[in-house]
């Protein structure tokens, strides 16, 4: 066993372990440009020797250039997911199961990891008591088996976005512990997202800005959402189709999420004061905390599906930065944020709904001469996307 802490001992071993052996089972949580430093040239050249190579894709470090290299490489696999950082670096060589080499430690598979950062490794081999080659073998092994190949869609994906959030150097790891791969919604441009809601909207688009325009004249009322009209509550709520029988709005207040079977949330809207109360800390304008909506949450965690109730209020208060879950738009919500349906809770809803949202391109993008449709669409952007993902 040898300790290695000096990175040009590291890259001259690295080298000569590249070319004494004939097979390279590896796993590193990054891998950069195989055109930007020696050792990745050194694997481009020993292709061949590959036997199994899993490399990693948490906070978008590993390079596209090396996915794109290596994507049509069968003994190459990528870790698209996990519980937490995939974040193992083990390089194993060897001829046979007795004439093996492997170093072990914190180097990742790139110019940094080699040349410039402070690293510590070990180097073991087939003479080292503690540790078998099969251990190392079936590590590797395990890892590739959850582990998959790389289409060009989720590589053009993955490139758009590793662009943007390595120029932004925002931190995702709230977003990452789930998944690596971006999901279409987060790399949808305004042009795509409007362009969606102009085609794909089931209910006319036009009733949805005027339904929220509606309720924002109410909520600026300033008045405390407990002394609103009954029937302006439950309108607000979605339990009603129009507020007024006499004329035909084309309103309904049913839209951004229908609560008529929600029996328990239409007596509370009237009789629950808490509701209201909490629903009057969240602020008509601004920003809102993430203190502040578990604070307002804190009302419906003994309910049998908060979610949707608590969902529906806020998303019609602040639709600029909040949308409703509920049983029309969640399959295919899961499909564009790529996650699970039942990962649609109150207590995954900031952190595996919004967030992503709120790092999304269209999300984040100005509009330097929007029209007077984009515009309205702007205010409202969060819970519009109702319009895109609501499925009969």
């Amino acid at each position: 066993m040898q300790f290695i802490s000096d990175n040009n001992n590291l890259v001259s071993i690295f080298k000569k372990l590249c070319s004494k052996y004939n097979h390279y089972m590896w796993s590193v949580a990054w891998a950069g440009d195989p055109h930007g430093f020696d050792l990745a040239q050194c694997l481009c050249k020993n292709e061949k020797k590959i036997d199994k190579i899993v490399v990693g894709l948490h906070f978008y470090q590993t390079s596209p250039a090396f996915i794109e290299k290596f994507m049509d490489n069968e003994d190459v696999r990528f870790y698209m997911q996990s519980d937490g950082t995939f974040h193992a670096k083990v390089y194993l060589f060897y001829n046979t199961s007795n004439d093996w080499c492997a170093i072990v430690g914190s180097s990742n598979f790139t110019l940094s990891g080699f040349h410039h950062n402070e690293e510590a490794n070990i180097i073991i081999d087939n003479y080292d008591k503690g540790v078998t080659f099969n251990e190392l073998h079936s590590f590797i092994s395990n890892l590739w088996d959850n582990a998959g190949y790389f289409t060009q869609d989720q590589l053009d994906t993955y490139r758009h976005t590793q662009s943007y959030q390595q120029r932004k150097q925002k931190s995702l790891g709230h977003f990452l512990q789930q998944k690596t791969v971006p999901s279409i919604l987060e790399v949808m441009t305004w042009d795509e997202y409007i362009g969606n809601i102009s085609t794909s909207d089931i209910v006319n688009y036009e009733y949805r800005l005027q339904m929220l325009e509606k309720a924002q004249t109410y909520f600026s009322m300033g008045k405390p959402f407990d002394n609103l009209p009954s029937d302006v509550k439950k309108a607000l709520a979605g339990f009603i189709v129009d507020l007024d029988d006499t004329i035909n709005t084309g309103i309904d207040w049913r839209m951004f999420g229908s609560m008529k079977g929600a029996g328990t949330f239409m007596h509370a809207i009237n009789e629950n004061v808490k509701i209201g109360k909490a629903l009057d800390k969240i602020p008509l304008k601004g920003k809102v905390s993430k203190e502040q909506f578990e604070k307002y949450c804190e009302v419906f965690k003994d309910w049998t599906n908060p979610i949707a109730c608590a969902t529906r209020l806020l998303a019609i208060k602040r639709p600029d930065l909040f949308l409703c879950i509920n049983s029309k738009n969640k399959k295919e919500l899961s499909r564009l944020l790529n996650i699970k349906q039942s990962h649609f809770t109150l207590d995954r809803y900031w952190d595996e709904i919004l967030t992503p949202i709120y790092n999304s391109i269209w999300f984040k993008e100005s509009l330097s001469q929007p029209s007077i449709f984009e515009r309205n669409v702007k205010r409202f952007q969060v819970a519009m996307l109702d319009s895109i993902s609501y499925r009969y």
